[in-house]
């Protein structure tokens, strides 16, 4: 699974996010630029670490199809 965060995250976050799978660094890229990405990468998930106060709060799912289309899955994960 390949897994980056939100932008601007903090230190601890990107920490965090780098234990979960294969890390990206986020910086200004879209989510459509870490999709494709993904996709050249052979992922058909992502992780996305989203944070709250500098603290990893929330792990949200980015589904990849082999056409290129994606969604962002229902489940999530509460930290």
């Amino acid at each position: 699974m390949l897994a980056t965060t939100s932008r601007g995250a903090s230190l601890k976050t990107r920490k965090f996010a780098v234990k979960y799978g294969e890390y990206i660094n986020r910086g200004r890229k879209t989510i459509e630029k870490i999709v494709l990405e993904a996709r050249f990468k052979g992922f058909r998930k992502i992780a996305v670490v989203k944070e709250q106060k500098g603290s990893p709060s929330v792990i949200e799912f980015i589904q990849v199809e082999p056409d290129g289309s994606w969604k962002w899955l229902p489940e999530k994960v509460e930290l």
